[in-house]
């Protein structure tokens, strides 16, 4: 009876394994799937959202000039145009980083230079909010990829321009801790749901999921805090 009892152990244990398998094997299969659909689909939008852009900055740079009225509705275009290229941008990026295929290009270089260019290309989106950089007066040169940890730093500061109250302090601190440089972005917004933020880094996953604040939610593991 001990006999016959085990081996329907062993059995059971060997079909949870195998269903462990094959829900493992069809996990992968749908995110290389997605993410090839996100790789393809962004560079189709490129070229159109390019052309976009450029036709909108023709339309404000137009001899004669254009009326008040025009000149609103071509800065309006471009504005929405770039904002939805970056978005096409964040997508390729994130099907890249999901296919294994980026290759980190690290060099020792000066975190204050990536705040500052983080701070300069979000302008018009940041014009709501005071912005605090309050990085440690002894940061040394880092170790990094430029454009990913811009990236981010855009992506954070976006963020924190949708959710928090205009007119309310933006900062962006960083300080070296055991041999690494911790960067952190705080502002004052309501912040991510208790019960949702072991997903806050998970890909289309917003702390609301039916807001007026344009998103789609994407996650970046990289980005830590």
């Amino acid at each position: 009876m001990a006999t016959i009892s085990s081996l329907v152990g062993i059995a059971i244990e060997r079909l949870h394994y195998v269903d462990v398998a094959q829900a493992t094997q069809v996990q992968i299969v749908s995110e290389r799937l997605r993410s090839s659909i996100l790789s393809a689909l962004s560079h189709d939008l490129r070229t159109p959202l390019t052309a976009l852009v450029g036709l909108a900055d023709s339309l404000a740079l137009a001899k004669p000039p254009l009326e008040a009225t025009a000149l609103e509705t071509a800065e309006a275009i471009h504005e929405q145009a770039l904002r939805l290229s970056g978005l096409v941008g964040n997508l390729l990026d994130m099907a890249r980083l999901h296919a294994g295929s980026v290759t980190l290009r690290k060099e020792w270089q000066l975190l204050e230079e990536v705040v500052g260019a983080s701070i300069q290309l979000l302008g018009r989106s940041l014009a709501n909010h005071r912005i605090r950089v309050a990085l440690s007066r002894d940061m040394p040169l880092v170790e990094f990829d430029a454009v990913l940890v811009e990236r981010v730093l855009c992506n954070l500061l976006e963020n924190a321009a949708k959710y928090s109250p205009p007119g309310s302090e933006i900062e962006i601190a960083g300080e070296m801790k055991e041999g690494f440089a911790e960067v952190s972005v705080c502002d004052h917004g309501p912040g991510f749901p208790l019960d949702k933020q072991d997903a806050m880094f998970e890909m289309f996953v917003r702390g609301a999921v039916e807001s007026a604040t344009p998103g789609v939610g994407l996650g970046w593991r990289s980005a830590g805090r």
